[in-house]
């Protein structure tokens, strides 16, 4: 992070490609994976859980199949948003460099809440990828 609290989300990625290549490929592909986020609601089962099958995913998650490190962060990069631009002050709130009233804040916290993750399909992805 830099002094001015910008955060490189290019580093987080190359910690994401280090923990799918080092510590998720150890796991067996019975593994069930809870995901952070998804994309829709149709990607959760009958009891609102989105799941799925780390062997399964390894199949179907066009991410999960990028052996480089390189070559993981250019898809990122594609894939990935510009973050709305109230983010910075968020972050700068975060790290106690910038104080606004606390309605701001209920206002900001009630807002959408906005992934950076676009949610278009790609190639190789069905839309129940995650369902157990």
């Amino acid at each position: 992070m830099g002094p001015d609290g910008y955060i490189n989300p290019y580093d987080n990625v190359r910690n994401t490609s280090h923990t799918l290549k080092e510590r998720i490929a150890a796991l067996e592909d019975d593994t069930v994976v809870l995901p952070a986020h998804y994309a829709d609601v149709s990607e959760s089962c009958e009891d609102g859980v989105v799941s799925g099958r780390l062997g399964d995913l390894r199949r179907t998650v066009p991410e999960l199949k990028i052996e480089n490190e390189a070559d993981f962060v250019e898809a990122m990069r594609q894939a990935v948003a510009d973050p709305p631009p109230i983010y910075a002050d968020i972050i700068k709130i975060n790290l106690g460099v910038l104080d606004v009233p606390d309605e701001k804040i209920a206002e900001w916290e009630l807002g959408k809440n906005e992934c950076a993750a676009k949610h278009s399909r790609r190639a190789g992805a069905s839309p129940g990828s995650m369902r157990r």
